[in-house]
């Protein structure tokens, strides 16, 4: 991750604000993932997990000096087909959530934080986010970037009450 400033306003905060560069979807093509990788600013490259290419990926990003973070598939509104293995569903239990969470942590090595990929529907219910924020706590020094995909998201409300 890497610094920009923005000038008067950056003064007038005292400090500098740090601006994350995400680069999703690293995974199921290495043939464009790869290349990416290689790029020489300091991205963070959310990789999926269960996905053939992730443990390659995630290691050549690592071996890079680059950031892996676990690209974790949350159910949405529609087209939850393409959320593939390790998906949170909104079915499931806390404790199959904390499951799932653990196996998709060790699906990705080197992972430093967890963003959501898709996740219209279960982001908008708080006790899935709070369950899904208290696993994130618990598995360790590990942050969470909300996604944003929909306006009633209580992904970032829930992080910042589980002090994720």
């Amino acid at each position: 991750m890497f610094a920009a400033s923005t000038g008067a306003a950056t003064a007038a905060l005292g400090s500098l604000p740090e601006v994350a560069l995400v680069i999703d979807d690293i995974d199921y093509n290495y043939a464009n993932s790869r290349p990416a990788i290689n790029l020489p600013q300091a991205y963070a490259y959310a990789v999926l997990p269960f996905s053939p290419n992730a443990v390659k990926l995630a290691t050549a990003a690592n071996e890079s000096g680059k950031d892996v973070i676990l690209h974790l598939p949350i159910d949405a509104n529609q087209d939850n087909h393409l959320l593939g293995p390790g998906a949170l569903r909104l079915e499931m239990t806390q404790t199959d959530v904390e499951a799932a969470l653990r196996k998709s942590l060790a699906a990705v090595p080197f992972v430093i934080g967890v963003n959501n990929y898709m996740g219209s529907r279960l982001t908008r219910k708080t006790a899935h986010m709070c369950c899904l924020m208290e696993a994130i706590r618990q598995t360790g020094d590990l942050f969470f970037i909300a996604s944003r995909t929909t306006t009633g998201s209580h992904a970032s409300f829930e992080a910042k009450r589980a002090n994720v």
